[in-house]
């Protein structure tokens, strides 16, 4: 985090602190946390980057730099030791929930319910209703210390009464900040091998993780999630360039990651 003790004035330039959701009195100035919205300074590389790239006068239609999805790669191997990612694996993505909603409609049809672990984040309500699909909650339980979990038995209910053909995991979990263990995760991945439920791995957060706890990627988790697993990352939060619409999606398989980015780019909202 870049002069993470800097306090910056982003009135005027954010929509956290210009449009807060309750009224507040001049004289008792509330801090707005309505909005998973960073207040630390960008880093120089980020802006330096922008500055040299206004000096050429044209802004018309580009690809997608190469340079993007091999930053992905190279980020994922040096701060996650993830060794087996590959550029042709990654898609930009315009929003992390663009890209959830995205994967929503790859993998189930309109009508269905959609497995969401309870407390969720806002943006799964919404993007599920907007989709068409119905959100089916599965609560999560706090153990003898306090330690939220996942009800595997409550899962296992509603994937079979529902007919659960999808699960979104939140990796970690927001709003809790739950970090998945390895085993958590496998058994995540069992039952959803044994009902042939597909995940998207919500895993925005993920360098937002503190030793001892060690975020592991769902897809690298079993042989199964692998094969199975839509996930969506974003520089947004870690660098704070949410208004920059920096999202993108990695997906292993090669059949699965052809029908999410026929299914991503029908809109054309993903289409540089």
């Amino acid at each position: 985090m870049y002069q993470f003790d800097q306090i910056i004035d982003r009135r005027g330039y954010s929509s956290k602190w210009d449009k807060p959701l309750y009224p507040v009195a001049p004289d008792k100035p509330l801090i707005p946390m309505w909005i998973a919205d960073m207040d630390f300074a960008t880093p120089p590389c980020v802006t330096d980057a922008i500055r040299q790239r206004l000096e050429h006068p044209t802004f018309g239609y580009c690809d997608t730099d190469p340079r993007f999805a091999q930053a992905v790669v190279d980020w994922a191997r040096a701060r996650r030791g993830v060794t087996d990612l590959k550029p042709e694996y990654v898609q930009c993505q315009n929003s992390t929930v663009g890209a959830i909603v995205a994967a929503i409609k790859t993998l189930t049809q309109p009508g269905e319910g959609v497995l969401v672990h309870l407390p969720n984040y806002t943006g799964f309500t919404y993007g599920i209703a907007d989709a068409g699909r119905r959100l089916v909650g599965t609560p999560l339980v706090r153990d003898e210390q306090g330690v939220f979990r996942m009800d595997l038995a409550d899962m296992e209910e509603k994937i079979r009464a529902e007919k659960i053909r999808c699960l979104i995991l939140c990796s970690p979990h927001n709003p809790t900040g739950r970090v998945w263990t390895r085993q958590e995760l496998e058994q995540v991945s069992e039952l959803c091998e044994k009902y042939g439920v597909y995940i998207i791995s919500d895993e925005v957060w993920a360098d937002f993780v503190f030793a001892p706890a060690r975020q592991i990627a769902t897809a690298l988790a079993t042989d199964y999630t692998r094969s199975h697993t839509i996930a969506t990352y974003g520089a947004t939060k870690t660098f704070n360039l949410a208004g920059l619409r920096a999202a993108y999606s990695i997906v292993y398989d090669d059949q699965l990651r052809a029908a999410y980015q026929k299914k991503s780019n029908e809109n054309h909202y993903n289409v540089p």
